[in-house]
């Protein structure tokens, strides 16, 4: 099928509704072999598709009771609520979300959009927070997922989580972000953070003045973070992380602190912790990080391992 026209006007000819289905959109050959959301369960993947073009009722037809979205090659995605969730009538079965290789893309939503609630936003922001996984990968324009478009909002308003299912993030190859764009509040619920081959980013997580000293990412059990050449921090306060089982860095050697917060009472990494995984060239490195206190790096060193495979994303 060619467009999501063709696709809906297949199922206005059905007897009856589709309850499971994989549907893939204008594929051709040389397009991913295997897409996460064929074992997903009720997944549409779009490639090569102009959805500036499409009809939003036909938008709203395809997506009813889809669980994962995959977008490669697509045009007409800028801003990714404006120009895709605004088409769609309230999919809340949406889970996960997987965009490559779409060159207009800049955000998800900017500042403006984040801050203001207006009717038809607040709409928008439900369907955002039903998504539990978002990958990224290949978008050449991408700013951040929310975009700073430099416009004051007064009053400011209360800051609530839009991704407040999301589990895990992973963002690989978007490389004129210079930060994730995301606020410490979208961080509440996430397990897993991977964030690779990014030439400009220098920071992962912004914590805002009066946030306090030792912020808490209370679910996360992974971090990982690969050639990511300009990154000097990624948190500029201590982060309590209850729940982390492996920390995996690679060439981030610009990075000066593992800002891990250590029990104060008995000094001890994180319960939890069970692997610290560094590249075997990135040894020096390792041993050159500061930490808050002189014991926290021997406390650490038994869960280090110095691995000598060099991981890409593909």
């Amino acid at each position: 099928m060619k467009n999501v026209s063709d696709v809906c006007k297949f199922n206005r000819c059905r007897q009856s509704q589709l309850t499971s289905f994989v549907i893939h959109v204008n594929r051709r050959v040389g397009d991913f072999d295997h897409w996460p959301g064929e074992n997903y369960g009720n997944a549409v993947l779009l490639h090569h598709c102009d959805l500036k073009n499409e009809e939003g009722e036909d938008f709203s037809m395809l997506f009813r009771d889809n669980k994962f979205l995959g977008l490669q090659n697509c045009k007409g995605v800028r801003n990714f609520l404006l120009d895709v969730f605004l088409k769609l009538n309230k999919p809340n079965s949406l889970e996960h979300l997987d965009i490559s290789k779409c060159r207009g893309m800049e955000c998800f939503l900017t500042n403006e959009q984040f801050l203001t609630a207006s009717q038809e936003l607040d709409s928008c922001f439900f369907l955002l927070r039903t998504l539990k996984h978002i990958m990224l990968c290949g978008l050449e324009n991408f700013i951040g997922v929310i975009q700073n478009i430099g416009v004051a909002v007064e009053p400011r308003l209360p800051q609530a989580a839009v991704f407040s299912s999301l589990q895990s993030l992973s963002i690989t190859r978007c490389r004129k972000m210079r930060k994730l764009g995301l606020p410490l509040s979208e961080f509440q619920n996430l397990e897993e953070i991977c964030i690779s081959e990014w030439d400009k980013i220098e920071e992962i997580i912004e914590v805002e003045e009066g946030e306090g000293r030792v912020v808490s990412l209370p679910k996360l059990r992974l971090l990982k973070l690969w050639d990511l050449p300009r990154l000097k921090s990624i948190c500029n306060t201590m982060l309590f992380c209850s729940s982390i089982v492996l920390i995996h860095l690679q060439e981030c050697r610009e990075l000066k602190k593992l800002p891990l917060h250590f029990d104060l009472t008995s000094p001890s990494p994180p319960q939890t912790l069970e692997s610290i995984l560094i590249w075997k060239e990135d040894k020096e490195w390792w041993e050159s990080l500061e930490w808050e206190h002189p014991t926290h790096s021997h406390l650490l060193q038994p869960l280090v391992t110095f691995d000598y495979s060099h991981y890409s994303s593909g």
